[in-house]
């Protein structure tokens, strides 16, 4: 880590030379992610952005476990949540899970083997 401000701003002057840039100051938000320092050490959060998904998917009031995927699971794929035109074959899974993916990728890796799973288990049953 650097902790050397002349470095920072050399660097900042360099790059400023390359592309249009501004100086905002320390990042606090950027793509969804939630940034917040204490002492040396940075902790990242997407909890904003997940609340909005589950806003989207209309899934704000779902009960919560403790764990991404409870043990012996059997997805209940007949009785997917239902779209507004109520067709479950219409329900925008491919769009909640690309949510979910991106959380995955960025500050949840709890959840990659429930996404995989969930995966897996669409494509072997011939579910898109």
């Amino acid at each position: 880590m650097v902790n050397n401000i002349n470095v920072i701003i050399n660097f900042k002057g360099i790059l400023g030379k390359e592309i249009k840039m501004k100086d905002l100051g320390e990042a606090k938000f950027i793509l969804g992610i939630k940034i917040e320092r204490k002492g040396n050490q940075l902790y990242l959060s997407q909890e904003e952005y997940l609340i909005r998904v589950l806003r989207r998917f209309e899934m704000l009031n779902s009960k919560g476990i403790n764990t991404p995927l409870q043990l012996g699971i059997k997805a209940p794929l007949s009785k997917s949540p239902i779209s507004k035109d109520k067709s479950p074959n219409n329900y925008p899974y491919r769009e909640a899970k690309g949510c979910l993916m991106y959380d995955m990728l960025c500050t949840g890796p709890d959840l990659r083997f429930p996404i995989c799973y969930l995966t897996i288990l669409k494509r072997n049953i011939g579910q898109p």
